[in-house]
């Protein structure tokens, strides 16, 4: 997950788009120092895009939230914190199924989502870096994300059992409700000791990466 990060220059920008299939989209990036020393920074990236697609009972909504903020109280010393918030309602398309053995025996927007069908997504990472200069040659960095996942699906998908037409045309069907949260964390920390000769840069690294996934009891 690559964040955009927090720039002393102030700057503000704002996007409209639309395109076909009623697809509307809108960005928002401002940033800057908050002081004039340029010790604290931030970033704020919003986006939103609503769009029917070109696949029947298919339509979709995001929303993104991503503000991150960066702190250099003393020289050598950086704290980078991000967070990210990234919402989705619309459907699960499981894409485009074969007829009679013929790939295109289907119109590509034919789609077998029922209207009922939804998928809802939440998606939150938090995530923390700090850089920690120890000398002129040596380094800590020491990184620690959590991400939250929630996800509500309900869908209609085929059994496949209409693929060997004439023989059977009928497309029969299962339902699948599912209702889920997850949980993952992740920390890395390293020491790093780098030395500039006059033909090769020495470079060593030494630390640790601990990771740790769990579903909710309640799945």
């Amino acid at each position: 997950l690559v964040t955009k990060k927090p720039k002393v220059a102030k700057h503000a920008s704002i996007n409209f788009s639309v395109g076909s299939f009623e697809t509307y989209r809108t960005t928002l990036d401002l940033g800057g120092a908050v002081d004039t020393a340029g010790k604290v920074l931030y970033r704020l990236n919003v986006g939103y895009e609503n769009s029917r697609t070109f696949r029947d009972v298919n339509q979709r909504k995001s929303i993104l939230l991503a503000p991150s903020f960066t702190f250099r109280p003393v020289d050598g010393t950086q704290l980078d914190v991000d967070l990210t918030y990234d919402n989705f309602d619309g459907y699960l398309d499981r894409g485009l199924g074969i007829r009679g053995n013929d790939f295109y025996g289907q119109p590509r927007s034919f789609n077998v989502n029922q209207p009922t069908d939804f998928l809802k997504t939440n998606f939150l990472t938090m995530a923390a870096r700090l850089s920690q200069r120890l000398s002129s040659h040596m380094s800590l960095h020491v990184h620690y994300m959590k991400s939250i996942y929630t996800e509500k699906l309900n869908e209609f998908r085929t059994l496949n059992t209409f693929a060997d037409a004439p023989a059977n045309t009928v497309m029969n069907m299962r339902f699948q409700s599912k209702q889920a949260r997850d949980y993952t964390d992740n920390v890395v920390s390293y020491l790093r000791y780098s030395v500039q000769g006059r033909y090769i840069q020495h470079e060593i690294a030494i630390g640790a990466d601990y990771a740790r996934y769990a579903g909710d009891a309640d799945n």
